[in-house]
């Protein structure tokens, strides 16, 4: 559930503040490997790098499903089969 900008956690009612779920563990130590002054500016590097990866990838998928969709399935299986 979304309010005002912060998740909640359906089953206990407890703001999150601004971590997804899950992301906890992500981003642990980033934080805990970060200068204390400089820990709000590390974690935005980390979110501002991340969600550029994935906007890149979406915008790929994008221009092979412009292709043709079989481009796109081939593609995804391509890397999917390469993966350890």
């Amino acid at each position: 559930m979304m309010i005002l900008g912060c998740s909640c956690d359906s089953h206990t009612s407890q703001p999150h503040a601004g971590f997804e779920h899950g992301d906890g563990m992500n981003v642990a130590p980033i934080i805990a490997y970060s200068d204390t002054p400089n820990r709000g500016r590390t974690v935005g590097a980390y979110y501002l790098i991340r969600d550029t990866v994935v906007t890149s990838g979406s915008f790929a998928g994008a221009a092979l499903w412009n292709l043709d969709p079989g481009v796109n399935f081939r593609a995804a299986a391509g890397l999917g089969a390469e993966a350890p």
